[in-house]
């Protein structure tokens, strides 16, 4: 879980949003003071040939990196302890 507060001049509004592509809920107390929690989800990366696990990642942007690599990949979510127990 990743939690940032900053200013953006641009959101003047006051409420909350989910994203759920980025897995990221934005909280506007005030306008334009924005809090946002962004819930990271780990992931084994499944060969599209093999069917075999071939690696891990965490997050959205982990798995844009490796669909630009292996774009028939599919994922399957696993738990944060999981992916330590796997990857160390």
């Amino acid at each position: 879980m990743k939690i940032r507060l900053f200013f953006a001049w641009y959101d003047f509004w006051v409420g909350w949003f989910y994203d759920q592509k980025k897995t990221t809920l934005y909280v506007c107390f005030l306008p334009m003071i924005v809090l946002s929690i962004e819930f990271i989800s780990y992931y084994e990366i499944i060969g599209y040939y093999t069917g075999k696990v071939i690696g891990y990642t965490q997050g959205s942007k982990g798995k844009e990196d490796v669909l630009i690599e292996e774009p028939k990949a599919t994922f399957k979510k696993i738990s944060k302890k999981e992916y330590l127990r796997k990857t160390s």
